[in-house]
């Protein structure tokens, strides 16, 4: 620990240097972001579902049993397996669809509505435990949805149209990360690699392909700030090692690498331009908000304490104070009209991020029909840590 507050000090302070808050502080703290709480704590057979506002708190006992396993599973197929797989399951759009609106109702009644009550700010952080924090809480449905035949998904009752929601590995750390100071200048350091054609990525068998939208993602948001940007053959590892330091917002629209011998972000189509894991935990940096717009990049395995360690967890170790990572393999074109929504929220003075996100998830929504509205293409991107403004 001497070794990680000498070289991380912004990570240390927020990580160890902090004692648990107790219910009187978490509330107050509540009372005056007007933030609502919902926390879980998975144990072998039951479910704790603990939630506060500024002076009201619950505990609630939900079972934990091969049903709701399944239920999460079911919940999670439904809402990504068609696009992910579309070859394994081209015929299954409809079913794929009904099964998502049903779960995603019955997932609200167990994790939610037992506690509704108290939820009554629109702000809400949620701090999940290992089973829950693979679920875009935003996707739940509020009410049943009765269509029996076609998902029209640009009229589902989603919870984002109720809440304004982020997320964190424990109430304590995101109240630590509040306290550090935002930069003073909104300078915006971005990349986009040029992916032309499908290249090896050296250790495995994996093959990445195109992104045709990536560059366009960073030149429309790259206006609203004071933007160094690198593109195309610009970008390289060096670059990015050299420039990471300073900027109060970094951006990386690109791909990922992730299997079980490495998580890495490519910085160039070439194995030795890819970032992984254990160099982001060695970085320094400053940034107010790290913006990783790629696959999976909020994924990883669950520790307790730590929560999920990606390379999200990564960036934050790194000194980041916020994140906006990823929790499945995204849409390269919707996902930057989803982030051009962001960054124009971003941009308005007073806006803090889980906000931002948030409304540019109902834009999303709204000007979408009964299939681009699908929750595949919006709520894979979540917010973690520090939500004052840019």
């Amino acid at each position: 620990q001497k070794q990680l507050q000498r070289e991380y000090p912004a990570y240390f302070n927020a990580r160890y240097r902090s004692t648990v808050s107790t219910l009187e502080e978490t509330q107050e703290q509540l009372k005056v972001q007007q933030t609502a709480l919902l926390e879980y704590f998975i144990g072998d057979t039951i479910l704790f579902i603990f939630a506060a506002n500024g002076t009201q708190s619950k505990v609630v006992k939900v079972q934990k049993d091969s049903a709701f396993i399944g239920l999460l599973k079911r919940y999670f197929e439904g809402l990504t397996a068609y696009y992910i797989n579309p070859r394994q399951y081209e015929t299954q759009y409809e079913a794929l669809g009904r099964q998502y609106a049903e779960t995603a109702y019955t997932l609200y009644q167990y994790l939610v509505a037992p506690v509704a009550d108290i939820l009554t700010h629109k702000r809400l952080v949620i701090v999940p435990d290992e089973l829950t924090a693979s679920i875009p809480f935003e996707a739940l449905l509020t009410k049943p949805y009765s269509n029996t035949t076609e998902t029209d998904f640009s009229k589902l009752p989603y919870w984002i149209h109720q809440k304004d929601i982020s997320y964190s590995p424990s109430f304590t750390l995101r109240s630590e990360l509040e306290k550090l100071p935002v930069n003073a200048q909104k300078t915006l350091y971005g990349i986009a690699p040029t992916f032309s054609r499908r290249f090896s990525t050296g250790k495995t068998n994996e093959y990445l392909g195109p992104l045709p939208y990536n560059k366009q993602e960073l030149l429309q948001i790259a206006p609203l700030f004071s933007p160094t940007i690198d593109t195309g053959k610009q970008v390289s590892k060096a670059r990015f090692l050299k420039n990471c330091h300073t900027p109060a917002t970094i951006h990386i629209s690109s791909h990922t690498l992730i299997n079980a011998s490495e998580t890495c972000i490519c910085l160039a189509p070439l194995p030795s331009e890819k970032l992984c894991i254990d160099e982001v935990y060695t970085l320094r940096i400053n940034a107010d908000l790290v913006v990783l717009s790629a696959c999976e990049t909020g994924t990883g395995q669950f520790q307790a304490g730590e929560g999920v360690v990606s390379l999200a967890h990564a960036f934050t170790y790194a000194g980041a104070k916020s994140m906006t990572a990823s929790l499945w393999k995204v849409h390269d074109a919707s996902t930057t009209q989803l982030m051009r929504l962001y960054y124009e929220q971003l941009a308005k003075k007073g806006v803090n991020k889980d906000i931002a996100l948030s409304a540019a998830k109902r834009t999303f929504i709204n000007g979408g029909d009964k299939e681009s509205a699908h929750p595949f293409f919006w709520a894979a991107f979540i917010t973690l840590g520090q939500m004052y403004a840019l």
